[in-house]
């Protein structure tokens, strides 16, 4: 199944996805089948539709796709006006294998006229016979959308073969990604089972799938990497709030109505909506649904919580197993940090906002003022929960190495110290170097302790440009970098061959041995070729890595987590 589908007229959601359609590229009227195309029609199962009616029924069953047996079934609506405000669609297909499976691509059109003068009694016949297999009356013919028409392409798929579309809007740029394009991907197995392995595989698509969708899994799911809203309402309207970490997200937004010659006000529209978390954590989400509901759907406010995890699936969990506040933690990112003061000193000098203001009340007065600061500071120096205080001679701890030799020498060095202090330098050997957070030489981290003293000469140098580790992710980075030598001897796992190479980033681990010599560990890099050090431990760290706002590519994340799951 795909996603495009009985999409009311009011809703604009997935404009977005796909290309209006191109009207000058269809003709007024259907255009007649061809002999050959006769003999294909009449050999594909009874299930594929051969005229607009058809095309209309298997819209309002299946939506946009529908696979049986050997076949794979695209059925798109499409209106002839560019610019008008209903959501049908253009396509581009671009199909990926050995031999060419499109086995039929027609255009359907609805085939409405113009009410012929009563005294031709033929054309009077042919007219109401038109009409009374679309399921309108003569009254209605009047408002009925003479623009609406279906194409429906037919793909036949051989065992052991696949098939990639893609609907874009351009044929020069079409992107996989969903916010610039849509990716449809189908497999047959060597047994000849075809299944689609996109994400709209799942999605429901009609009227018919969602009520499906809902009596298997209820409004409140999960799937895969998202949490999934359902309802069906008439002229409904949802309002969504959230309390939690990890922030959550719609990633695709879309409204389905049965498909309709002639529109009507006021008739069921179902909701489908997939959200996704940015970072692991516990959230509570509201759903405020408003508007007239059907018999068998609830109004009013649903609430459920999710946990997600690394790898940002979600689980339902009941609220009471949320994570709770941290003290403290005014910037709301799940644990008390040096980022926490800069938010409160910040939002006292009314340069920023606190997202969780009652957090900032350290000293638990009911105001918040410059005596919560001092308040944090101390519990800073300390160290409470996670937090394990302030270093008072902080050490290099993690450093990011960008490296790009193509056309010249240069060099870009992201270093963080104990207390997540970030230092960032550039080295530039083909060009003067015109800003002012550079350095001399290139920092080459082999045996012995120079590279060492290059960071320590960083952190000294006023022209370094300055940040802030994120608070979540320090206490890890102290506590892997203080342990260091237990990993001295981890191996660098398979590497990845990658087809892009723009240079190549490293990301080291630092510390001291057991003699106290510092030491590095290279955990990550990406370049001609991807990969992470072959431990769980520092794997799981570099996935939370993929949340924060460290300034390194970390895509190659998610590509590693799939071979090691070996879902490639």
């Amino acid at each position: 199944m795909s996603i495009f589908k009985r999409i009311s007229a009011f809703m604009v959601s997935l404009l977005l996805l796909l290309p209006t359609v191109n009207p000058a590229s269809y003709a007024a009227d259907e255009p007649e089948l061809s002999g050959d195309i006769v003999s294909v029609v009449n050999s594909l199962p009874e299930w594929i539709p051969t005229d607009f009616s058809e095309a209309m029924e298997f819209d309002a069953k299946y939506g946009c796709t529908h696979i049986e047996g050997k076949y794979v079934c695209c059925v798109f609506r499409m209106n002839s006006e560019k610019d008008n405000t209903k959501n049908f669609y253009s396509y581009n297909p671009v199909t990926y294998a050995e031999d060419d499976c499109c086995i039929m691509s027609e255009t359907y059109f609805s085939g409405i006229s113009e009410k012929p003068d009563p005294s031709d009694s033929t054309a009077s016949e042919e007219y109401l016979a038109a009409l009374e297999k679309l399921h309108i009356s003569e009254r209605d013919a009047e408002y009925a959308d003479k623009k609406l028409y279906y194409t429906v392409d037919v793909y036949a798929l051989e065992p052991g073969t696949g098939l990639d579309i893609y609907w874009h809007s351009g044929p020069q740029n079409y992107d996989p990604e969903y916010s610039r394009g849509t990716h449809l991907s189908f497999y047959s197995d060597d047994d000849g089972n075809i299944t689609e392995s996109d994400i709209f595989g799942w999605v429901p698509d009609s009227m018919t799938e969602v009520y499906d969708y809902i009596s298997a899994n209820g409004m409140i799911s999960v799937k895969d990497n998202y949490a999934v809203y359902c309802s069906v309402g008439y002229s409904p309207s949802l309002k969504f709030s959230q309390n939690g970490i990890p922030q959550v997200r719609d990633f695709l937004s879309y409204n389905i109505s049965n498909p309709q010659l002639v529109p009507m006000m006021g008739d069921k529209v179902a909701n489908v909506i997939l959200y996704t978390a940015s970072k692991p954590g516990t959230v509570t989400m509201n759903f405020d649904y408003s508007g007239v509901s059907c018999a068998d759907e609830s109004s009013g406010r649903i609430t459920q919580s999710f946990r997600f995890d690394f790898d940002l699936k979600p689980s339902m969990i009941n609220e009471e197993e949320c994570t709770p506040l941290v003290p403290c933690d005014c910037n709301y990112d799940g644990v008390f940090g040096i980022s926490d003061v800069v938010t409160l000193q910040s939002w006292l000098l009314g340069t920023r906002d606190i997202p969780k203001p009652e957090n900032a009340d350290t000293n638990k007065d009911g105001v918040i003022d410059v005596f919560d600061l001092v308040s944090m500071k101390k519990l800073l120096v300390k160290g409470t929960g996670e937090y394990t205080g302030l270093a008072e001679d902080p050490q290099p701890m993690l450093a990011i190495f960008y490296d790009n030799f193509a056309w010249g020498r240069a060099q870009d060095v992201t270093f963080y110290d104990e207390n997540g202090n970030m230092y960032q330098m550039i080295y530039n050997g083909i060009r003067s170097n015109n800003e002012k957070n550079s350095y001399d030489s290139l920092v080459e981290m082999r045996e012995g302790t120079e590279w060492y003293n290059d960071l320590l000469d960083m952190m000294k140098n006023e022209n370094a440009k300055k940040g802030l580790m994120p608070d979540e992710i320090l206490s890890k980075t102290r506590n892997l970098s203080k342990d260091i030598s237990k990993h001295l001897n981890d191996e660098f796992g398979k590497n990845y061959v990658s087809r892009i190479d723009y240079g190549e980033y490293r990301i080291y681990l630092i510390g001291k041995d057991t003699d106290g010599k510092p030491v590095f560990l290279n955990i990550y890099c990406t370049g001609d070729a991807y990969g992470w050090i072959d431990c769980v431990e520092i794997q799981n760290y570099l996935k939370e890595l993929r949340y924060s706002d460290l300034p390194v590519e970390m895509e190659f994340i998610d590509m590693l987590v799939k071979y090691h799951s070996k879902e490639y």
